[in-house]
Parts: C-alpha cells; sequence; structure tokens
C-alpha cells in the first residue's frame, strides 16, 4: 500500500423513459453530485397528473435534504433518530403540498407519485 491519498470521484447523470405504457413521462429526478444528492420520484401511471406529483416531490424533498438536513452533518455525532424524524418531517411536507396543489387546482385531484398520493383521506 501507498502512503498516498486516494481520491473518489463519482459521476453520475439522470435519464428518464416514458415507457412502453404511457404517452408521456411522469417521472423527475433531482442529482448534485457535489452534495451527494440522489432523488428519483415515478408518477403513477394511471393516475391524474402524475407527473406535476412526481416534480412536486422533488422540489420539496430536494430543498430539505439540502438546507435542512445538511445541518445534522456538522454535528460531531448527530443522532439517528433525529436525522429520520426529520426525514419524515419533510416527507410529510411533501405530501401537504401535493394536496394543497390538488385542492387549488381540481383537474390535479388524484395525481400520486411513488411515495405520495392526493386523493387519499388524511388522518
Amino acid at each position: 500500500m501507498g502512503t498516498g491519498s486516494m481520491t473518489t470521484a463519482i459521476d453520475a447523470f439522470g435519464l428518464t423513459d416514458v415507457g412502453r405504457k404511457r404517452k408521456h413521462n411522469e417521472d423527475a429526478y433531482a442529482l448534485d453530485v457535489n452534495e451527494g444528492l440522489f432523488i428519483v420520484a415515478d408518477g403513477m401511471g394511471g393516475h391524474q397528473a402524475g407527473e406535476v406529483a412526481s416534480a412536486l416531490s422533488v422540489v420539496s424533498m430536494e430543498a430539505f435534504l439540502l438546507n435542512t438536513l445538511k445541518r445534522f452533518f456538522f454535528l460531531k455525532a448527530p443522532e439517528e433518530q433525529n436525522v429520520m424524524q426529520e426525514f419524515q418531517n419533510a416527507l410529510r411536507q411533501a405530501d401537504a403540498r401535493i394536496f394543497e396543489e390538488a385542492a387549488l387546482h381540481p383537474e390535479l385531484l388524484g395525481m400520486g407519485t411513488t411515495h405520495l398520493h392526493a386523493d387519499r383521506g388524511r388522518p
């Protein structure tokens, strides 16, 4: 083994495909190699406005991960429980954002993405 430092490089790219059954693409993604950010959301095929739901989900989660979660990495020993709680809060915020859009635009009611669906009952 040498005594020199080792550098690791990551190349990443995003690619979506409409697939064989749909006429339009409902996928959304965000990636930032420098920040270590990789997000994928798949609009629910057969549901209303899946592309809107997946885009809203990605935008909401990206904002959380870049602005909120980053502070945990500056702590000496971030508690996993706190990180997971913050992540769950971000998912709830993304969910709320999709519901709000559906409420403002009735034509979007029923839109959904891989983890969020805007016509299910709220607790």
